[in-house]
């Protein structure tokens, strides 16, 4: 066994010592060839020339995408500035209808809700939308302005007007507590009257006004609209439910109410100081002519002999000098709306308050 090994051994060493020759003999093939190196070098190029055109179009594409979603915004912008531009004009269009329709009527006797302006709303189908009209009577309703005079002018008298006295009629009928009908009137005296001192416990003057946040000053002038009444500081949910009844008109318009047009009962019954209850009212509305009284003496003249005087002193009118045109177009993209408050001196019509509601 001893004699293998040895064999073995020394087999082994030859070997080494040629594996060593070659290698000395042939060094070059332990490193890569030239081949391959300009092989490997053009690979790279290739790779990073690769990767160059690929981020190229990348860029290029992201840029191509921008400008795709700019000039899509631009026409996106573009055609609503057109639909736009083209609502308004459809809502000039509608509200120079509104008044033609109103001064034909006015040249009649009496306003009534048999003329084409009293048609409820009337909608019209134009090219690539729709536009609506719906005119009230502005004296089918109690004017608060009126209200707002007479509590000025019985500052100091501790007395309520008759038209306050209305107005509390109608704030009972739609079931408005006492509490609130005493704040409201109190604290729409105080806001419209040029002085600084509350004129009763209810009311309120700058003070009150100052605590808010933000803080603010009575207007110590008429009510400009409706929505000034939030300013006072009474439980509007109860005020809300009186907003159909009520309207404002400029300051000396009067406190008359168009028996022709007046829809809602509890406004006869305010009117009448209580005269008539809710039913009667009712009656009086539903038993009118179907083109309306053609004077007052003929309503009055088919009532109770005795309620006749009565109801002469009521602040009734069969014409009406006051409208409201409720205007809304669609066109495109674009939704207009806006309130016109028209007022007629003759035949002339002055449109002396617009207000835009812009969907």
């Amino acid at each position: 066994m001893l004699k293998a090994g040895v064999k073995l051994g020394l087999k082994v060493r030859a070997n080494l010592k040629r594996g060593t020759s070659m290698i000395a003999a042939n060094p070059l093939r332990l490193t890569t060839s030239k081949y391959d190196r300009d092989t490997f070098a053009q690979g790279e190029q290739q790779g990073a020339a690769l990767i160059i055109v690929l981020v190229v179009t990348s860029l290029v594409a992201i840029a191509a995408v921008t400008v795709s979603e700019q000039t899509q915004l631009r026409i996106y912008l573009t055609q609503n500035q057109r639909d736009s531009l083209q609502a308004k004009r459809y809502l000039q269009a509608a509200e120079s209808h509104a008044i033609l329709l109103l001064q034909a009527a006015i040249k009649e006797p009496t306003v009534h809700l048999q003329q084409s302006w009293a048609n409820g709303r009337s909608d019209f189908e134009i090219d690539n939308g729709q536009l609506s009209i719906d005119i009230t009577d502005q004296r089918s309703c109690l004017n608060l302005n009126m209200m707002a005079d007479q509590i000025e002018q019985r500052a100091g008298q501790g007395l309520l007007s008759k038209d306050v006295a209305q107005l509390k009629y109608l704030m009972a009928e739609l079931n408005i507590s006492a509490a609130i009908q005493n704040l409201f009137i109190y604290r729409l005296k105080d806001w419209v009257d040029p002085d600084s001192e509350r004129s009763d416990p209810y009311g309120e003057e700058d003070a009150f006004y100052l605590n808010a946040e933000p803080a603010y000053l009575a207007a110590d002038a008429a009510l400009a609209g409706l929505d000034e009444l939030a300013l006072l500081q009474v439980d509007m949910k109860q005020l809300s439910v009186m907003f159909p009844f009520v309207c404002v008109l400029p300051v000396g318009s009067g406190n008359r109410i168009n028996l022709n047009t007046v829809l809602q009962p509890e406004l006869l019954v305010a009117l009448s100081n209580g005269l008539f209850d809710r039913s009667q009212a009712q009656s009086i509305i539903n038993s009118r002519p179907e083109q309306g009284y053609q004077s007052l003496a003929e309503f009055i003249n088919v009532q109770e002999e005795s309620l006749r005087p009565a109801i002469a002193a009521m602040p009734l009118t069969l014409s009406s000098s006051f409208f409201r045109a409720d205007l809304k177009v669609s066109y495109g993209r674009s939704l207009k709306q806006r309130s016109v408050f028209i007022r007629f001196e003759g035949d002339n019509a002055q449109v002396y308050k617009r207000v835009n509601k812009d969907g």
